[in-house]
């Protein structure tokens, strides 16, 4: 669990440039300043760190990063996920 959390993390800072202070289990990706196209590009990038192009699940920019963690996590572990929601 921690890995993937971290993992996020580290994309959100150094790829999106979101100030770590900012990353709250509770903000939107559209609050730390990810449009839909950052949130397409965060979940390509997801996707591929653990080869899950053939899962289920979406992230977008009205994602929280708790939400964006589970689904991480589910793809992680090679689950399928309907939306973020089906993960917490």
């Amino acid at each position: 669990m921690a890995a993937s959390h971290e993992f996020l993390v580290t994309l959100l800072t150094d790829k999106f440039e979101v100030s770590r202070p900012d990353i709250r289990p509770d903000a939107t990706l559209a609050e730390l300043g990810l449009d839909s196209l950052d949130a397409a590009e965060l979940q390509l990038t997801l996707q591929e760190e653990w080869s899950a192009n053939d899962l289920k699940g979406e992230i977008t920019d009205k994602t929280t990063v708790q939400q964006a963690a589970a689904v991480a996590r589910a793809w992680r572990a090679g689950r399928d996920v309907s939306t973020a929601e089906d993960v917490l």
